[in-house]
């Protein structure tokens, strides 16, 4: 009788989970999370434009390239990307589950092992894209980030890095999506609860943005963003 009961309560279980984190991502998106802002952070006409590039399961973040950017990030060139290149105008960043980023390129690659090893926890990467000129569209959304904001945004960056040596990232030479993408070793465990968004949210913060304090969901990051910008 009991696994009876079980089997037949476990479609309503298998909707009711779904439902409450949908929830509670929305509850999190609302209740504002602490932003790291100072005293120095102040409009100068030197702001930056940053982008928040969302897909349906994930977001990344997009920072154009200056002096700065290149000499923080010149690592990079040891993984193939050309930092010199002319048409380069922006580095896009995300983090995620290394199991289920590296191999899920397209939303047909995704696969059941892969997404419950996300799930249940697993080992993160860095991801980096180079780009040229973004366009604005819903999913790409401009955020202007003051100078202040922007250098603490690239030590975040630069922090999940994991590295192989003092100041060399460990990069993962064998995996790419194959459109001149790079994947590094990061910091911090993947899960349910602390998934890409969640570290994208905080990225955010750490640039002086207003976000919720729990962003698990691409809708919750850009419900966040909405209501608190």
């Amino acid at each position: 009788m009991r696994w009876k009961r079980l089997i037949i309560g476990l479609p309503g279980l298998l909707i009711a989970v779904p439902a409450i984190y949908f929830l509670a991502s929305m509850a999190g998106a609302i209740v504002i999370g602490k932003s790291s802002t100072d005293s120095t952070d102040k409009t100068t006409g030197n702001e930056k434009e940053i982008y928040l590039l969302a897909s349906l399961l994930h977001a990344d973040i997009a920072i154009p390239v200056d002096a700065e950017v290149l000499r923080k990030f010149s690592f990079l060139k040891q993984s193939g990307i050309d930092m010199d290149h002319i048409g380069l105008r922006y580095l896009v960043f995300g983090w995620g589950s290394q199991a289920f980023y590296t191999t899920a390129g397209t939303y047909a690659d995704i696969t059941l092992a892969a997404t419950v090893k996300a799930i249940t926890g697993d080992s993160s990467v860095m991801h980096v894209v180079p780009s040229g000129q973004l366009a604005k569209s819903e999913n790409s959304i401009p955020i202007k980030v003051t100078a202040q904001g922007f250098s603490r945004l690239l030590k975040f960056l630069r922090r999940s890095f994991e590295n192989e040596t003092a100041d060399k990232p460990f990069w993962l030479m064998n995996e790419s999506h194959g459109y001149g993408d790079v994947f590094y070793l990061s910091h911090g465990n993947f899960n349910i609860f602390n998934p890409c968004n969640v570290w994208t949210g905080n990225a955010l913060k750490q640039a002086g943005i207003s976000v919720g304090a729990w962003t698990p969901t691409t809708q919750s990051l850009k419900w966040s963003l909405r209501i608190h910008q």
